[in-house]
């Protein structure tokens, strides 16, 4: 009873996008005879979405009819456990060419592919480490490549995106070496499926079994 400061307690549970939403109470049985002791309304008290209380979320009903009010998902995201980086090796050579990976993870990891000259090397890889936390996956790319400047592909597969920050799936690359040394330009961010790419440079340096082959 209204008159009582009193208030009944309706659940609606669902699984709503962040943005606004309109909520709509439709009176279905309004009746009246005349007076204020004969006469029958519903009240909205009050709201309150996800724990926090509803601007707006009081309506007074007095005749048959919709009425309605705006409730606000902040796309709030449930805590995760944190991210592991992986140490991951794949290929085959002398050249060593490192690659640190970050993500960020929405509704599953980032997943990608590793090219050189236009040749993947391994299979799909999945990124692990989270970029906002700072943290880097470290994948080793061998291979026994020529003398002289190679282009490395790092191709994004499974992009997701649901309208805010925290609903986002987005891809790394944090840095390289390439035969311990540092390679420059070798840092983007794939906020969208597909190829970036970077180039690195072979110097032709001797390898320790060529060394020992020629001892």
């Amino acid at each position: 009873t209204h008159a009582a400061g009193q208030s009944d307690t309706v659940t609606v549970n669902g699984d709503w996008a962040a943005g606004d939403h309109t909520v709509s109470f439709t009176f279905l049985n309004d009746a009246y005879d005349g007076t204020p002791a004969t006469d029958r309304n519903l009240y909205l008290d009050s709201a309150t979405y996800n724990g926090a209380s509803v601007s707006g979320g009081h309506l007074t009903l007095l005749s048959a009819g919709p009425q309605s009010f705006t409730a606000h998902d902040a796309a709030q995201t449930v805590p995760v456990a944190a991210a592991t980086p992986t140490t991951t090796t794949i290929g085959a050579g002398p050249d060593a060419l490192v690659l640190r990976i970050s993500e960020d993870a929405y509704k599953g990891d980032a997943q990608y592919t590793v090219s050189v000259d236009g040749k993947q090397v391994g299979g799909t890889l999945t990124a692990h480490a989270s970029h906002a936390a700072g943290q880097s996956d470290t994948l080793t790319v061998n291979g026994d490549w020529a003398t002289g400047d190679h282009t490395v592909s790092v191709t994004f597969l499974n992009d997701a995106y649901d309208g805010t920050p925290a609903t986002d799936r987005n891809l790394y690359l944090d840095g390289a070496t390439y035969n311990g040394a540092t390679v420059s330009g070798a840092h983007f961010t794939s906020l969208s499926a597909g190829a970036q790419s970077f180039a690195v440079h072979d110097a032709g340096l001797v390898h320790a079994a060529d060394w020992l082959l020629h001892m």
